[in-house]
């Protein structure tokens, strides 16, 4: 079950790490990494958007998740900014998990292999390796 407007912490079931929004900016927009820590930036609502897609809302820095035009190898990077249509995002159920998938790239969130020091970069790609997330209620 899906609750809306709930805090909640976004957890990667492959390296068992939580979503952040950090300090590292590219451009004018902070990036999103995953984490073994628990802080006020890895704190997230799930914003109603419409039909069954949803923003995925940071606390900390009150801005949305979206996939970006930027490219890490062929994945889209991941960054948090202002609401945009590359912010919307379906919650696809597979077990007691989800794929976090986004509609404007036909692509699926994940943590990737890529590291900014000590964490890892979160991007978006086609395939569903890394992909499965956990939503914890906080």
């Amino acid at each position: 079950l899906l609750l809306t407007n709930v805090p909640y912490r976004i957890h990667n079931e492959a390296y068992n790490l939580n979503l952040f929004v950090t300090n590292d900016m590219k451009g004018p927009d902070h990036m999103v990494e995953a984490h073994g820590g628990a802080t006020d930036r890895s704190t997230f609502t799930i914003v109603p958007d419409h039909d069954n897609v949803y923003r995925i809302h940071n606390q900390a820095y009150d801005l949305n998740l979206f996939v970006t035009k930027d490219r890490m190898s062929p994945d889209h990077i991941v960054e948090a900014h202002p609401a945009t249509d590359r912010s919307q995002f379906v919650f696809v159920p597979q077990g007691g998990a989800f794929f976090i998938h986004n509609q404007a790239y036909d692509m699926n969130l994940f943590v990737t292999n890529d590291m900014m020091g000590p964490d890892r970069i979160v991007e978006a790609h086609t395939a569903r390796d890394r992909s499965l997330f956990t939503l914890t209620p906080v």
